[in-house]
Order: structure tokens, then C-alpha cells, then sequence
């Protein structure tokens, strides 16, 4: 299935993104970014580093993502990407699957280098619930099972670009 997305609709700068992280809880930190800015007459451009969490990486996270520790020895702290990642987004409107998450993560990685950062946007898991309400259970509404609703493949999945 091909989707087309007319960006004309959009005044200004689309960002999508996506994380992965050592976890879900509140001392949790990212380990990898990934996004593609789309601005109206310029090709698409993306965006993927990733990141020394600055503490280990659980297995139980390793196993979804499969991002190791050896993998991010010798990356780039959040704090030496963070001037990157506040370029992508400027002047942008933010999309992510699972919005509050994403945000939530980037604020605690933030917050430990002393920095303060927050994104808004509109989260795909929201509107994928308002435009198939009829989708139930576990999983219904996740970047998978929307997926294979429509027929789409994503080899590179629980990845972040």
C-alpha cells in the first residue's frame, strides 16, 4: 500500500520522531533519537543518533529494542546531542506515537544534564484511537497493529528512526 502525504496542507516544518529508552519508569533515559523533518519544497531530511544513557541498559529493554551496551559505549551523551535535537524541532510541528512518553523521556534526559526541555505536539496514538474506534484490545492502536492493518511492513522495528 502507498500512502501519499500532501504536506501542502502544513504552514510550517513537520517533524515525526520516535525513542528508545532503558525503560519506561522516571529514571529512565534515552539510548537512541530518530526522526525525519518534512518542510514543503526540500527533500525530507532524517535525523538518528544514539545516545550514552549514562546508566546500564536492562535486558529486558535490550530485548525490545536490541540496542546494547557496546552499541552505545563511546556515543554521545543527551547532553552533547541536545543542541541537535532542539534544532530538528524548531519551528516545528511534532508528531510521535505515544506523544507523552517520547516527551516525558526527553524532559528526564534533559533534566539530568541540567538543561530544561519540553516538546508539544500531537500524538498518532490519539488520533489513530479517534479515526479507528472500532480497533479493541491490547495492542489495537499500537504502531504495529495499525501497521498491519494497512498492509505495511517495518523491518526496523522498536527502533527510533
Amino acid at each position: 500500500m502507498h500512502i501519499d502525504l500532501d504536506l501542502a496542507i502544513f504552514e510550517q516544518p513537520v517533524v515525526v520522531f520516535d525513542t528508545e529508552t532503558t525503560g519506561t519508569g522516571r529514571t529512565d533515559r534515552l539510548v537512541e533519537f530518530g526522526g525525519i523533518r518534512f518542510e514543503e519544497g526540500r527533500a525530507p531530511v532524517a535525523f538518528a543518533t544514539l545516545i550514552h544513557p549514562g546508566i546500564s541498559i536492562p535486558w529486558q529493554a535490550q530485548r525490545v529494542h536490541n540496542i546494547s551496551e557496546s552499541m552505545v559505549a563511546g556515543q554521545p551523551s543527551f547532553e552533547q546531542v541536545l543542541p541537535d535535537i532542539e534544532d530538528f524541532f524548531a519551528g516545528a510541528l511534532v508528531f510521535a506515537h505515544n506523544l507523552s512518553f517520547d516527551a516525558r523521556l526527553l524532559r528526564q534526559s534533559a533534566e539530568v544534564t541540567g538543561s530544561a526541555f519540553d516538546v508539544d505536539g500531537l500524538c498518532t496514538v490519539r488520533l489513530a484511537r479517534r479515526v479507528h474506534p472500532e480497533r479493541r484490545g491490547r495492542g489495537a492502536h499500537s504502531l504495529s497493529g495499525l501497521a498491519s492493518m494497512y498492509g505495511l511492513q517495518n523491518p526496523e522495528a522498536h527502533r527510533a528512526l
